[in-house]
Formats: C-alpha cells, sequence, structure tokens
C-alpha cells in the first residue's frame, strides 16, 4: 500500500503542477502560433512597393507579367488549400471542372484557370454545392506593387538615378504612390544583356528576396525570348514546348499492390522521425524532473523521512513509476486529441486520412510507447543514481553533461538514416543500445530486416535491466551518503555493494 501512495504522490505533485500545465498547452500554443504567423504572412504583411528605371524602355511590362504569374501561382494554391480543407471538414468531394478541381499547380494549369475565369468563376462553380453561409474563397493579398519612379529621376544617368532615390529608399523622403515608402528600385542600363551591362537592384532589406528573385527571372526570361525570337521561334511555340511535363510515378518494389507510391507511403518514411524526436525530448524532460526531485529530496532531508516508511528499494520504484505515468501523460493526452481531431475532420483530406492511418492503424503508436518506456528506464535509472550520490544539482551537473552529450551525439546522422534507413550508419545505430529506441523508430517503416530488429531489442532489454540493477545499487547505498561532488570511482564502488549500508 506504501508503494502505490508514493507512487500517486509522485504523480500528482508533477501533474497537478503549473509548469505541466504549460508543458501541454506548448502543442496546442506552437499550433496557433503556427497559424498566427501564416496568418500575418499573408494579410498583414506590409505593401512592397517598387520602381523600375528603364533606360531601355522594354522590362517594365517583363516584370508586371512574372510577378502577375507568381500572383496566379498562389491564388491557385489557396484555392486548392480552401476546396481540400471543405472536403476534409465535410466528408465529401466538390464536383468541380477540371481547372478549379485541385491538382498540381502546373504552369499549364494557371493558364487554365486564368482563362476559365480566375478565382471568381471558381467561386461560381463551387458555390450551389456548398453549405448555407459558407463563406467563398478569398483572394491572398498583393505583396507587391509598381510604382511610377520620381518626376526628376527620368532621363538621369543610372549612377545619378541611383544617388537620386537613395533618399527614398532609405526613409528620408516619401515617394507618391506608397504610404510605406519605397521597398526597392529597379535599374535597367540602355545596354543590359548577356553581353553588356548588368541591372541593378538597390534596397536597404536584403531578407527579403521575393521581388528580387521575380525581378531576375523577369529579366531572364525576357532575355531568352528575344534569343528565341532571334532564332525564328515564336512565343507561343517555346510556351507551348516549355508546358511539357514528364508523366512520372514512383513505385515501391516490395510493394503488394504494384501500385504508384501513394500519399501515406511517403508520410510512413517520415512520421517515424517526428515521433523519434518526441521520444528524445520526453526522455530527457522526465528524466530531468526525476534529477531533480531527487537531489532536492536528499539535500532538504526529505528522503530519511520517506525511508522511515518505506525501503529505499520501494522509493525508487515509486519515483520510476510515477515519473514514468507523468512521462506517458503528455503523449496519450495528445494521441486522444489527434485521434479525436482526425476523425473529426478527416474526411476526404488524402493527407490527413493518410496522417490517421498510419498513426492509428499500424503498429507505430505502440512500439512508440514501447521503447518510450526501455528508453525511460535507462535513463531515468541512471538520473536517479546521480541524484543519489549527489547534494546539489550542481554536484550532478559533472555527470549529466557527459551523458546528455552522448544521448544527442548521433543527431548530425539522423538525415543518413532517413535517406537510407537500411544503410551502415543506421544499422550500427540500432545495435547500440542507448539509441536503439530511436534507430528503430526511425527504422520501423522501412521494412528493416526482423532479426535485425528483434536482436536489437532483446539487447535493450538485457542492457536496460542490467543498467536498472547497477543503478538500484547505487541509489540505495548512496541516498543516505554525504560528501562532496560525485566521482566516477565512487560510483562504481557503490554499484559492487550488494546491500544498503546501515
Amino acid at each position: 500500500m506504501a508503494l502505490f501512495q508514493l507512487i500517486a504522490q509522485e504523480y500528482r505533485r508533477y501533474v497537478l503542477t503549473r509548469g505541466f500545465l504549460l508543458f501541454l498547452a506548448i502543442i496546442p500554443i506552437s499550433i496557433g502560433f503556427g497559424a498566427l504567423a501564416g496568418f500575418l504572412s499573408e494579410y498583414a504583411a506590409p505593401v512592397r512597393a517598387f520602381t523600375v528605371v528603364d533606360a531601355t524602355g522594354r522590362y517594365g511590362t517583363e516584370i508586371d507579367r512574372v510577378l502577375e504569374q507568381r500572383h496566379l501561382r498562389r491564388v491557385v494554391s489557396a484555392w486548392d488549400a480552401y476546396v481540400e480543407g471543405l472536403e476534409a471538414v465535410g466528408d465529401e468531394e466538390f464536383d468541380l471542372p477540371d481547372p478549379f478541381a485541385p491538382d498540381d499547380n502546373t504552369p499549364a494549369r494557371r493558364i487554365a484557370f486564368a482563362e476559365a475565369g480566375g478565382l471568381e468563376a471558381a467561386n461560381a462553380a463551387i458555390a450551389g454545392q456548398l453549405p448555407p453561409d459558407t463563406p467563398l474563397a478569398e483572394e491572398p493579398k498583393r505583396n507587391l506593387r509598381r510604382v511610377p519612379p520620381p518626376a526628376d529621376i527620368e532621363g538621369l544617368p543610372l549612377e545619378q538615378a541611383a544617388e537620386a532615390l537613395r533618399p527614398f529608399l532609405n526613409g528620408d523622403a516619401e515617394i507618391p504612390g506608397s504610404d510605406d515608402g519605397l521597398f526597392a528600385a529597379v535599374l535597367i542600363p540602355a545596354d543590359f544583356g548577356p553581353d553588356g551591362a548588368e541591372a541593378q537592384f538597390w534596397t536597404q532589406n536584403l531578407t527579403d528576396e521575393s521581388l528580387s528573385d521575380a525581378v531576375e527571372e523577369a529579366l531572364t526570361v525576357a532575355l531568352q525570348r528575344r534569343a528565341y525570337e532571334e532564332r525564328g521561334l515564336s512565343i507561343q511555340d517555346v510556351r507551348a514546348v516549355d508546358s511539357i511535363r514528364a508523366p512520372f510515378d514512383r513505385f515501391k518494389s516490395n510493394s503488394e499492390t504494384g501500385e504508384a507510391v501513394s500519399v501515406r507511403e511517403e508520410l510512413a518514411l517520415y512520421v517515424p522521425l517526428g515521433l523519434a524526436y518526441i521520444l528524445l525530448a520526453m526522455v530527457l524532460s522526465v528524466g530531468g524532473m526525476l534529477l531533480t526531485s531527487t537531489v532536492e529530496e536528499k539535500s532538504n532531508k526529505i528522503v530519511e523521512v520517506l525511508l522511515s516508511s518505506v525501503t529505499a528499494t520501494e522509493l525508487m520504484v515509486g519515483k520510476l513509476i510515477g515519473l514514468l505515468l507523468v512521462g506517458i501523460t503528455a503523449p496519450v493526452l495528445f494521441l486522444l486529441l489527434g485521434f479525436i481531431a482526425l476523425t473529426a475532420f478527416g474526411g476526404a483530406g488524402e493527407v490527413v486520412s493518410a496522417f490517421r492511418a498510419i498513426l492509428f492503424g499500424s503498429p507505430l503508436v505502440p512500439l512508440f510507447f514501447f521503447y518510450f518506456l526501455l528508453g525511460y528506464l535507462m535513463f531515468a535509472s541512471l538520473y536517479l543514481a546521480i541524484g543519489a550520490m549527489s547534494q546539489s544539482i550542481q554536484d550532478a551537473q559533472s555527470f549529466v553533461t557527459p551523458i546528455t552529450i552522448l544521448l544527442v551525439l548521433p543527431l548530425p546522422f539522423l538525415q543518413m538514416v532517413v535517406t537510407d534507413p537500411n544503410g551502415i550508419v543506421a544499422r550500427i545505430l540500432t545495435w547500440i543500445p542507448i539509441y536503439t529506441p530511436y534507430a528503430v523508430m526511425m527504422r520501423i517503416n522501412a521494412d528493416p530486416p526482423v532479426w535485425e530488429i528483434v536482436g536489437a531489442t532483446l539487447l535493450l532489454l538485457a542492457f536496460t535491466g542490467a543498467l536498472v540493477f547497477f543503478m538500484g545499487r547505487i541509489y540505495r547505498n548512496g541516498v543516505l551518503s554525504s560528501g562532496g561532488a560525485p566521482k566516477f570511482t565512487d560510483a562504481l564502488k557503490l554499484a559492487r555493494t550488494s546491500s544498503a549500508s546501515a
């Protein structure tokens, strides 16, 4: 009975604190901030005003055309997201003509979308199929606007024009047509060309490259078009050839269906990576709680009071199980909320449906909790032993820091495991017990050899059992000890002692 009370006490001690509740709120808060950031970047971003000083008189319209094409790309993407979102929520598919049915955002489709009437016609095509009071899709905000240069700039040599525009670019003067000042100026010399002078892009903000990229693309396309014309090719022919895309599908050789790779199969390669990161974060966070609790109880003499009611072994087991339940609580709650959300809103959305099938229709979640249990027992027993030998958190850091470094050491190799889950690096990490939980989670959907996973897991079980056994000895023999900072030799001496000192 005392053991169960101890487990319940340890569990309530953390679960009912504001810190743990804040930890539970981190993910929904992060999702909310991500959605807010996306909204602000789309609708609250400033309108970038720019001007073009073109000594040739030929490239301003080409820049406008490229900006319009980029805006059309955003319109089509926003429309597809709007339709797919409604389909996922309503668990139904809309009957839409080809240009308006969600598909790849290719140049040919964008041209067809615009020629069919654009967003206005798309809204008209879907309006009759929407529930009452459903808002229609809105056009994304135009964040780039071309304004004419100041009147006294026209006709000036390029160097003088650049100097005259500096006050407008630096915010020292206002340019007509822009409330937020002049973001950039494009200066195109009269001898601009592949073998001539280069165009100049002037701005104070070097981090936002959307406009400079668009201008560079526009000038490149214009030069290419002129080269095509000089070789007798019409623009229509060039566009027709450029719009050709090779029909291409990927197939998995060991798939039983023989069909092209689906969204589910692609997601199945990356979802385990996310679970592996969560596994690492949970093990570190819960282990840190355990270390802090152990050191505080020892330094405040609380452990002596506890040991008057329970044995050192019961105290250790109670702490391990109590904190284990704390660590499981967060992912269980998130999985329940995710299951409810994916069930309620996972209707016709292909990605959402695939994500739901991967999480709840495969062994990923049970494996996650199984390897979390083993990983937790490994590092929690280490933290318990370190805490039992330490008089303060500062003393414990001499042991904790190397362990943490050892735990995160393989992070630079994770990309190699993702791209080659059955390669030599992945296989080596699988057979190192402290990395086995994360390596197996990342490889499990890549069809690794069964004997390898079973063998590595058995080795992990044996290693974890031995580690818990010897760390238990250190805890029992060191929890009432006193002295300075712990040393490695002290840990070895305590681990060799079979029974706690009196």
